[in-house]
């Protein structure tokens, strides 16, 4: 303590302590630059958003192959059999009926391409914006620091006044 300390006293004063070691310290600083970099993954997302809306793309590419392979191996062939056994020497394949029912296997194809594909980006849509809000809550919430208060002292001369003054107020009311 230096001497003008020691006669006239120092204030308080608020000390910033870090909660963090230097490993933390340098993962938080990291996280939270990618963070803002990224826009918290904003990019990423706009990014797979903007592939899922190509209907060029792979990821819609892969879901519709497969909804065609179950329709060329599942749908058409039980279409075919209903209508093959029901006529002589297979009649009924030419029929309006087995026409209107194809007709209703491509409609329902259709049908469940579009709720597929939409079911996919809201699914992917939810789960971006999850890990999103996630990433941004642990930035907001963290405490990286903590702040104490250092109390100071009075010193020897303000200290000295005080007992003075108490001294002297109760000298002079008590004479009285």
């Amino acid at each position: 303590m230096d001497l003008k300390t020691f006669l006239f006293g120092q204030d308080d004063k608020i000390k910033k302590k870090s909660n963090f070691n230097e490993g933390q310290n340098q993962f938080f600083n990291q996280y939270t630059q990618n963070a803002t970099q990224n826009m918290g993954g904003m990019n990423d997302i706009m990014s797979l958003l903007q592939s899922m809306l190509d209907p060029n793309s792979d990821f819609f590419k892969n879901f519709e192959d497969q909804q065609m392979n179950q329709f060329n191996e599942e749908t058409l062939p039980n279409i075919g059999e209903r209508f093959a056994g029901a006529g002589a020497q297979g009649g009924a394949l030419s029929s309006s009926g087995f026409g209107q029912a194809l007709s209703a296997g491509a409609s329902g194809l259709q049908k469940n391409l579009a709720s597929g594909k939409s079911n996919m980006i809201l699914q992917a849509l939810q789960q971006l914006m999850g890990q999103y809000n996630q990433q941004t809550q642990n930035v907001l919430n963290a405490q990286p620091y903590m702040y104490a208060n250092k109390p100071g002292n009075s010193g020897l001369f303000p200290g000295m006044m005080m007992s003075f003054a108490k001294n002297a107020g109760g000298a002079m009311g008590g004479g009285m």
